[in-house]
């Protein structure tokens, strides 16, 4: 965690619950769900550079593939520095008793998110050296690659989906309506 932002936070969490009020752990969340629905728009970029590495490789545009591969960077780190501020802020939260073990989930589910995307930068970095995936190793690779990054892309979202929901409702918040979390009919 940068130092500066570290000590921001504890400052924000520390002033008003000796005050008695709980608006730092409000804003905390909504700075957390921020970013999360800024990290939405650069995972579909990130998903788009997949797409496009997929058709520029049966087409067998070089050129083309190398570009999807830059944006695919490009988005990733862009995920990599959001998931840093939305770590930071469930870490922030995780002190507020209340929150911590909602909190603590989030992290956890972040945490699986983030080692995901360090496989498909992995993946990318493969694509950039061996863009037709011409070398068998290679092939094998991306495909460990992809299995590993889904099982944690799986798991880490579920995680925050849970974390998110909980921690909504222990702040009074209006949690997201999310398909996958809430019960299916039973007519």
């Amino acid at each position: 965690m940068r130092p500066l932002l570290a000590a921001l936070l504890v400052f924000a969490l520390a002033v008003p619950a000796a005050c008695g009020g709980s608006s730092s752990a409000e804003d905390l969340y909504r700075d957390y769900r921020s970013a999360e629905d800024e990290r939405d728009s650069a995972e579909s970029d990130l998903r788009q550079a997949f797409a496009d590495i997929a058709l520029a490789s049966e087409s067998g545009d070089r050129p083309a593939v190398l570009r999807a591969v830059e944006e695919g960077r490009a988005a990733a780190a862009e995920i990599d520095d959001l998931l840093v501020g939305e770590l930071e802020a469930a870490r922030a939260l995780a002190d507020v008793g209340e929150l911590a073990a909602s909190a603590r989930m989030l992290e956890r589910g972040l945490v699986d998110t983030r080692e995901g995307l360090q496989l498909v930068v992995r993946e990318l970095e493969i694509a950039r050296v061996d863009p037709f995936l011409d070398d068998s190793d290679n092939a094998d690779e991306v495909s460990d690659l992809a299995r590993q990054a889904t099982e944690l892309a799986v798991s880490g979202e579920l995680g925050i989906r849970r974390a998110d929901r909980a921690l909504a409702l222990a702040l009074g918040l209006e949690p997201r309506i999310d398909r996958a979390l809430e019960p299916s009919p039973t007519g």
